[in-house]
């Protein structure tokens, strides 16, 4: 499964996996696996199955990001996984 196989410090920024047939229990799966990146902050799932994984960049400038007068950074999206359009429809949709 892809949730095993996400590495700690992966360089992936978008995986595709709309029309899939996915269950809404496998993108949780697929959300869990994004929040044990030690570079995420948080991690979003939107209604529709779409995670975003938002990390804080990293400021090669300030290598001591305590020191007084250093920026303060927003985090920032660095991986999407788009499950849209895997869930079957509810009654009311149909």
């Amino acid at each position: 499964m892809l949730a095993s196989v996400i590495p700690e410090q992966s360089t992936l920024s978008l995986v595709d996996l709309r029309g899939n047939h996915l269950s809404k229990q496998a993108v949780s799966i697929l959300a869990e696996a994004m929040k044990r990146s030690s570079r995420i902050e948080h991690v979003f799932v939107d209604t529709e199955g779409r995670i975003e994984a938002l990390a804080i960049p990293n400021d090669s400038n300030n290598p001591n990001p305590t020191s007084p007068g250093r920026r303060i950074s927003r985090p920032e999206a660095v991986c999407v996984i788009d499950c849209r359009d895997n869930f079957p429809p509810t009654k009311q949709q149909q």
